[in-house]
């Protein structure tokens, strides 16, 4: 439950007999794309502080292969299957996946704000601020993933996760300390980055989830890393939240991606968990402003533009320029 970290399933292995192995909290694997997001939420947040550094939902990114510098090393990162959108928007961008996007994104905001932000949300150790950040070429575990995750389901606010509310024995009661909520970004660039991960599973790469029928409010981002060894998936309705974690022991090759192996066992928990119940929707928090935008050119649409969205915007930065192209 992300609203008070209460752990309320938890699966280490696919069986106790045959190991004992807790991998959600013992397995240190590459997060890979689930990271993502959180470079996207430093790069609101830097254009949050700084006005010049303006960074939207509708902007615009050059989804091309690109060779980048880092210590005087080229690094040229791929898209899966060497697919490239050319021009697209933010929400595009991060909704597709797009590595490139995403290493363009986290140079913007700086690799090192990267880092200290995703350590903040995880409560790990802080990755090493190289370009790689951004597609998640670090350690992490299962529960750091939720623990991360638990910021972008409460507007920022990451909420230390625990298994046990307290301890009855006879008329004594034990209460376990725990760390207090921290807030770690703000509600309107979280809001923004949880908006774009609800296309993800509209129109990106977990729209299994609504091909599914699988209707209440959600966000999720699928996660795959190099060779195809481990796959994630991340999602979360304003009040439950779960991470799903898929691979080999030994780091060789799954064979899958996210989107194949982890989506469907979490779409199957959720749909069991929230049988019967009414969920709520998220809400924009009061910063929040919605323009009617053309994704083609990021700017206000025209009466003319065929394909127009409501976009989300941080009250001052909507398009203030209308759409030229059409």
């Amino acid at each position: 439950e992300p609203r008070n970290g209460a752990i309320r399933a938890l699966v280490g292995g696919r069986s106790y007999q045959e190991s004992q192995f807790n991998r959600v909290d013992r397995a240190l694997r590459q997060p890979g794309s689930v990271v993502k997001p959180f470079a996207y939420l430093a790069a609101f947040e830097r254009a949050r502080r700084e006005p010049l550094a303006e960074f939207t939902a509708a902007s615009l990114i050059a989804d091309i292969p690109t060779t980048f510098f880092f210590n005087k090393q080229p690094w040229r990162p791929a898209n899966y299957a060497n697919h490239y959108d050319g021009s697209i928007s933010v929400r595009q961008a991060l909704a597709r996946s797009s590595n490139v996007a995403a290493v363009k994104v986290a140079e913007h905001a700086s690799f090192e704000m990267v880092a200290e932000l995703w350590a903040a949300a995880a409560g790990g150790v802080q990755p090493p601020a190289y370009p790689s950040i951004a597609l998640g070429v670090f350690e992490s575990t299962p529960l750091q993933v939720a623990t991360a995750y638990t910021a972008l389901a409460n507007g920022g606010v990451r909420v230390p996760l625990h298994t046990i509310s307290k301890v009855v024995a006879g008329k004594r009661t034990i209460t376990p300390l725990m760390d207090s909520p921290n807030r770690i970004a703000s509600a309107d660039g979280t809001f923004l980055v949880t908006s774009i991960l609800n296309s993800s599973l509209e129109s990106g790469t977990a729209s299994t989830v609504r091909r599914s029928g699988f209707l209440p409010d959600a966000a999720g981002k699928t996660g795959t890393t190099d060779g195809l060894r481990d796959a994630w998936f991340a999602g979360f309705t304003p009040t439950l939240l779960a991470v799903v974690w898929v691979g080999m022991d030994d780091g060789g090759e799954l064979g899958l991606t996210g989107a194949e192996a982890a989506l469907p066992i979490w779409l199957t928990f959720m749909n069991s968990a929230l049988r019967g119940q009414i969920t709520p929707n998220f809400l924009p928090p009061p910063g929040i402003t919605f323009t009617k935008v053309d994704p083609q050119s990021g700017l206000r649409a025209a009466p003319g533009c065929p394909n127009t969205i409501q976009e989300a915007f941080a009250i001052g930065t909507e398009p203030v320029e209308v759409c030229p192209i059409h």
